[in-house]
């Protein structure tokens, strides 16, 4: 058994055998390494290889070529003048396309020693013989364009001895991403949601290509505005003019979504004084029922029709249910406004007179009768003068004490006035008024002085009697 160690580049080893037939195996150690294009002298047959001999039998001398694997180091693609070792890649029916492979130890394409490669990982490989460099560095190769496909990635496979049952092989999954490209211009769709309420979004195109610009346009229903507008779910609202928005197209499809809202204005307050003005709502659509409430401070009062409602585009009133304090909302802001009056307390001096009383039962000469009840000159009057701003009522009242009902009171105009009255008396700002007052009816009981036989009472009664 004749053994050699293999060299580490690729040489020629030599076996010689001398003379005479050699019936013994020769085994040849490879450290791991492959041999390959042995030339067989006058092998007797021709041997096998494996992953670390080479035997057979000979009867002459006999010739090994060893050949180190190659390796694959780098890969390139060259498109249209422009190469790309990474990242996207487009090609295109009438691209020129050359694919350039570095490494080590690689041979010009035979049957046994090429490069295949595959546009995406799990694509058909196609096979090509490349024109390596002289120290084996660089393969290039031009491929035909439709040679791609449209892939996720590019897979070189280089092949050491192809005709040995792939038995070895380097393979490079490289970063370059491919892309064929059929010369037609793709287009996407637009679509539209078929769910919209209230309202219609329109686009001019249902389909465009990649920068192709794009338009729709909102139309709301009446008594509606857009709310929010979506492309591919992000919300585009803000970029919304005249209702219209536009975009430049993508490459992928397009959804469209929108919802539009009432259209809602504002329930104004106008000035007031006397009183405040309060409504339920502060914006209101049109047709919505908005109701007033109005309330007076102390001092005034809510005069009466005085509600109003002012449409404030057309400046013309808005019809008031008066009675229930509401209205409808037109399709406009509105003021609302009402009127508080001044309520007028009437005011009144009252000068009294000491209204003390004297009964004589002395039975005068000239009449045959008591004397009665007298007072002393002017002490029997009550003086009303209206010191306000409205007219009034004056009412004088008498009442007795329970003691002595049997008193009466009566009140006169005039010191010698013969009617009494029965009704008040109107004065109006600033008049004044003097009632005489008389005691008719004889007391049953003697009465001591100074005892209060009744009470005297002006009533104040807004405006005049009826």
């Amino acid at each position: 058994i004749w053994s050699i160690a293999v060299p580490t580049s690729a040489d020629n080893i030599i076996f010689s055998n001398g003379s005479g037939t050699q019936t013994d195996d020769l085994t040849i150690p490879t450290d791991g390494k492959n041999l390959y294009n042995y030339d067989t002298g006058t092998w007797s047959t021709y041997g096998s290889t494996g992953s670390s001999t080479v035997t057979g039998n000979t009867t002459g001398d006999v010739t090994a070529t060893y050949t180190p694997t190659a390796k694959i180091t780098g890969v390139s693609i060259t498109v249209d003048g422009t190469t790309y070792t990474e990242g996207n890649v487009t090609i295109k029916p009438d691209s020129t396309v050359t694919l350039t492979v570095t490494g080590t130890n690689l041979q010009n394409g035979t049957q046994d020693n090429r490069v295949n490669y595959a546009a995406g990982i799990g694509a058909p490989l196609k096979s090509d013989f490349f024109t390596c460099s002289d120290d084996g560095t660089t393969a290039t190769s031009d491929i035909p364009a439709g040679n791609f496909y449209n892939s996720s990635n590019f897979e070189i496979v280089y092949y050491n001895n192809y005709s040995a049952g792939f038995a070895d092989r380097t393979k490079n999954y490289t970063g370059i991403y491919v892309t064929y490209h059929d010369g037609t211009t793709p287009t996407y769709t637009v679509d539209i949601a078929s769910n919209i309420t209230n309202g219609t979004i329109t686009s001019d195109k249902t389909t465009a290509a990649k920068g192709e610009t794009v338009i729709l346009t909102i139309t709301p229903e009446s008594g509606y505005k857009l709310d929010k507008l979506t492309v591919n779910g992000t919300d585009v609202t803000a970029d919304v003019a005249n209702n219209e928005y536009s975009f430049s197209m993508g490459e992928e499809n397009v959804e469209i979504t929108a919802t539009f809202k009432a259209i809602t204005y504002d329930v104004n307050i106008g000035t007031v004084t006397g009183g405040s003005v309060t409504v339920d709502k502060a914006k209101a659509a049109a047709g919505e029922t908005v109701t007033v409430s109005v309330e007076a401070v102390a001092g005034y009062a809510y005069k009466v029709n005085s509600l109003k409602v002012i449409n404030d585009t057309t400046n013309e009133e808005v019809e008031v249910n008066e009675e229930a304090k509401t209205f409808v909302m037109p399709a406009s802001s509105v003021t609302v406004t009402a009127e508080f009056e001044k309520l007028t307390t009437p005011s009144a001096e009252i000068t009294w007179g000491s209204l003390s009383f004297t009964y004589d039962d002395t039975v005068a000469e000239d009449t045959g009768e008591e004397i009665g009840w007298t007072c002393a000159e002017g002490t029997n009057t009550i003086t009303v003068e209206n010191t306000g701003e409205t007219t009034f009522t004056a009412q004088p009242i008498y009442t007795a004490e329970t003691d002595y009902s049997e008193i009466e009171g009566r009140f006169y105009d005039s010191e010698d006035a013969e009617q009494g009255r029965t009704i008040g008396l109107a004065l109006n700002k600033e008049q004044s008024h003097t009632f005489w007052l008389r005691l008719l009816g004889k007391p049953e009981k003697a009465i001591p002085a100074g005892t209060k036989i009744g009470t005297v009472t002006i009533e104040i009664v807004e405006g005049s009697p009826e």
